[in-house]
């Protein structure tokens, strides 16, 4: 087989792999509230575990914990600011924007 022939069979595979792994992709959801959030925050919209993660500005982790469905996340250690809050879950990773007040 010629070299060009090898390279399109290369790209035909590689496309057919990426819609694949796009059509079996899930669309994670959640919602905070309130944002901006006071002591605490509320997260829902989440069904089974997650991982949620809070990234100071500078990038620092200041939260990072294991949860189950629906939960409060309590601030009082937070200065007031904005933060970003990142979720994992099964079906996917969405990051937002939090402000603290």
């Amino acid at each position: 087989m010629s070299k060009a022939v090898n390279q399109m069979t290369l790209l035909i595979l590689l496309i057919t792999t990426l819609s694949l792994t796009n059509a079996e992709a899930k669309e994670l959801t959640f919602q905070v509230s309130p944002n901006p959030a006071g002591e605490k925050f509320h997260l829902s919209g989440l069904v089974g575990d997650a991982r949620v993660v809070i990234y100071d500005m500078q990038g620092k982790i200041m939260f990072d914990r294991h949860i189950n469905g629906n939960e409060k996340i309590y601030l009082s250690n937070f200065k007031e600011g904005l933060y970003f809050l990142e979720v994992s879950t099964n079906d996917g990773r969405m990051a937002t924007k939090l402000l603290k007040k």
